[in-house]
């Protein structure tokens, strides 16, 4: 391609490109609700919260992998943006990170079916033998998408987000219908097995290990792995509360009301995926002080102005779609109402990390994240054992979440050089309060299901929101404007590495 490169990377193709993604990434989430909403119907509170433990070990069994694949997206978009798009790209990295995966993966697998014949319990029993089956092949998925997706392939990778979703929704839903729980477990195993045989054709698999290269993927990516790990912990330090104050069938509940939350988080996930090989490239070609301002200026701070008021609308119709669709779910409606807002607090912890990430600083984030874990965990306790259940386990989870968002959020101010980083943070935060507090009160004054207790609230909702409308607009059109160029600068080599060539950003 030819032409003016910040034109082409310029918010409104950005825009486009989010957008686009967007409406893939919705099918893709819709498939995983409706998963999710399949199994609560066919399994019920019990067997539904059992499934949610064994995601919960699924996911972080992940972690295995000590972040070697968050330092290999940066390291694949930093190279790419290095060498130019015609350019020599960084394959060894990608080799080392998959010989390092295969080792740890399969020794973890071989751990976990060597377990589940020493234990007494046939469901636990169960679930370590489908962890084994699957760990192998959820991180090839994981490898192959980061790997397709850090070499701009954002088309592909699309394509191959749906069909997962699609081949799991499948095996799943059938495997459920038949046999229960185990059978949602069969198919889980058997949606995976498939997914990772189309995906591996998709990139090499040569797999070595470089000492040099492993170090550094390792330098770049166990912070962001003990901070995701923590987060992950941060965000499901209530759940387990609840389980072990209220048992399986409360937990049922109250992952129903966190699954949503699930959904609404993915906003930034999808903006995250379109844009960190701009934010890491122009981390190199620009400078880490000035891609920072940018990221924060046309990505952070829109979100924290644009998506509470929306999520707030979303808030107030869990009741009236629960009571048409999972009417056996309805007293967790209160606790949904408040936990959606978890997927803001979520999206901005994810968003302003990038930053961070971009400015090397991604020490300092596992320290964030596990003091709001502890928050977390003490005002789930807190709430649950002073009687206010799972609607005060989820005004916890935002106080500690949003706490925590603030605090990566101003991480990456004082990376961008603002003069105000505190008073920036706290501002961003404010609409996230505005917009619970709202919904709550609502919550309280209208507390039917219905739909005309519903449209209500929202029309209440909607004068309660005028107030910021006018950022919300500033912040709206700033979106779609054209962002200026960038003076030239020549490209700076990665760390260790001399690529013989420069590339000038116009």
């Amino acid at each position: 391609m030819t032409g003016d490169p910040h034109r082409r990377s310029g918010l409104p193709a950005r825009f486009r490109r989010i957008f686009l993604y967007s409406v893939a990434r919705a099918l893709t989430e819709g498939l995983l609700g409706l998963r999710g909403l399949l199994l609560a119907r066919l399994l019920g509170p019990d067997s539904y919260g059992a499934w949610t433990l064994f995601r919960i070990a699924g996911r972080y069994g992940l972690f295995g992998g000590l972040g070697v694949t968050r330092g290999l997206e940066r390291e694949l978009s930093q190279s790419r943006a290095a060498a130019g798009a015609a350019g020599p790209h960084d394959d060894l990295s990608a080799r080392t990170a998959l010989g390092f995966l295969l080792a740890v993966f399969s020794t973890l697998a071989a751990g976990a079916l060597a377990v589940s014949f020493r234990v007494a319990d046939p469901a636990f029993a169960m679930g370590l033998r489908a962890f084994a089956a699957s760990a192998l092949t959820e991180m090839l998925i994981l490898y192959t998408l980061t790997t397709i997706r850090a070499r701009g392939e954002l088309r592909r990778f699309a394509k191959l987000e749906i069909m997962n979703a699609a081949v799991q929704l499948t095996c799943v839903g059938a495997g459920a219908l038949a046999r229960g729980l185990e059978g949602a477990l069969a198919g889980f195993v058997l949606a995976s097995l498939f997914n990772a045989a189309v995906a591996a054709r998709r990139v090499s698999l040569r797999p070595a290990l470089a000492r040099d290269r492993l170090g550094r993927l390792l330098r770049i990516g166990f912070p962001q792995a003990l901070s995701v790990l923590l987060g992950m912990t941060l965000v499901t330090a209530d759940k387990l509360a609840v389980a072990a104050f209220g048992g399986t069938s409360l937990l049922g509940y109250y992952a129903f009301a966190t699954s949503i939350a699930g959904l609404a988080g993915s906003a930034a996930l999808i903006v995250r995926t379109v844009v960190f090989p701009e934010v890491y490239g122009q981390a190199v070609t620009r400078g880490q002080a000035a891609a920072l301002r940018t990221h924060l200026d046309r990505t952070v701070l829109p979100f924290t102005r644009l998506y509470p008021p929306l999520l707030g609308f979303l808030a107030l119709g869990i009741g009236p779609l629960t009571a048409l669709a999972l009417s056996q779910y309805l007293p967790a409606v209160p606790a949904a109402r408040l936990y959606i807002f978890t997927g803001f607090t979520a999206g901005l912890i994810t968003l302003s990390a990038l930053g961070v990430v971009a400015a090397d600083r991604q020490r300092l984030l596992p320290l964030v994240t596990g003091a709001g874990l502890l928050a977390n965990a003490g005002l789930s306790v807190l709430a649950l054992t002073a009687g206010a259940g799972i609607e005060g386990a989820a005004a916890g989870a935002i106080l500690s979440q949003a706490g925590c968002a603030a605090s990566v959020l101003w991480l990456a101010l004082r990376a961008a050089r603002s003069p105000r980083p505190t008073t920036e943070a706290l501002r961003a935060i404010l609409p996230l309060f505005w917009c619970a507090a709202a919904v709550y009160g609502l919550g309280e004054l209208l507390p039917g299901n219905g739909a005309r207790d519903a449209l209500l609230a929202a029309g209440a909702y909607a004068l309660l929101l005028l107030p910021w409308l006018p950022e919300m607009r500033a912040h709206a059109r700033g979106l779609l404007a054209e962002p200026e160029a960038a003076p030239a600068v020549p490209a700076v080599p990665l760390p260790g590495e001399d690529l013989g060539t420069s590339v000038d950003v116009d």
